[in-house]
């Protein structure tokens, strides 16, 4: 009986063990997108609703660029850039110096459309006007 009791007890052990595993939140997804002169590679990006995003924005310039996007709108988002960590339910914009990164992590959960672009200005144009935008799709 006791040989019984023990196994029943460790696969019971084993059982709870493997539970909490699959409980565990998944890794957030790695996004990359390059801040180039005047493009963002890639420019198009498909999430899925729900699933958490860290976002790495690398500055390959030689400019300062800005990163905008309606994805941001009304979720809470974790941003680390150089010097500081902040956590936001308003992120309007993120400045990106040249040869540096900034890592945004949220999770959108309405499907749609979100433009995302740099409106930072070289010799009074727009970088948006040169063709710096893309958009983030997210599916359900």
């Amino acid at each position: 009986m006791r040989g019984i009791f023990r196994w029943a007890l460790g696969i019971g052990l084993i059982l709870t063990a493997a539970a909490g595993r699959a409980q565990a939140p998944p890794a957030p997804r790695l996004v990359r997108i390059l801040l180039e002169e005047y493009r963002f590679v890639p420019d198009r990006v498909t999430l899925k609703a729900g699933e958490t995003v860290r976002l790495e924005l690398v500055n390959t310039g030689t400019v300062t660029h800005q990163f905008r996007s309606e994805i941001f709108r009304g979720i809470d988002v974790f941003i680390r850039t150089a010097g500081f960590d902040v956590r936001s339910e308003r992120v309007e914009v993120i400045w990106i110096r040249p040869r540096a990164a900034a890592v945004v992590e949220f999770a959108r959960r309405t499907p749609g459309e979100y433009r995302f672009w740099c409106s930072e200005r070289t010799d009074g144009v727009l970088h948006r006007e040169l063709g710096m935008e893309g958009r983030f799709v997210v599916i359900p």
